[in-house]
């Protein structure tokens, strides 16, 4: 933790910042935080096991991005049927 001058107080105090984690992530980022393979990804696309618009979803640039909210109401078993 940084300690820095608070701007209304001459004393110095500890200045904390919280970063949330991207909604959206690259296959090889996904697979760092769960294990599944970026191989075991392409075949849940592929087999449709997980769906465009819940598991993941297409960027403008076409890439694929997995959804890490669809992911997990997915592995709770949670996923809303059409």
């Amino acid at each position: 933790m940084q300690i820095v001058k608070s701007p209304t107080s001459p004393e110095h105090v500890p200045l904390s910042i919280a970063v949330a984690p991207a909604r959206f992530i690259r296959p090889a980022k996904f697979e760092a935080i769960t294990g599944y393979t970026v191989e075991a990804i392409q075949t849940k696309i592929k087999r449709g096991v997980w769906l465009e618009g819940r598991e993941f979803v297409r960027a403008p640039d076409g890439n694929i991005l997995l959804d890490l909210q669809g992911y997990y109401l997915w592995a709770a078993g949670q996923r809303q049927t059409a």
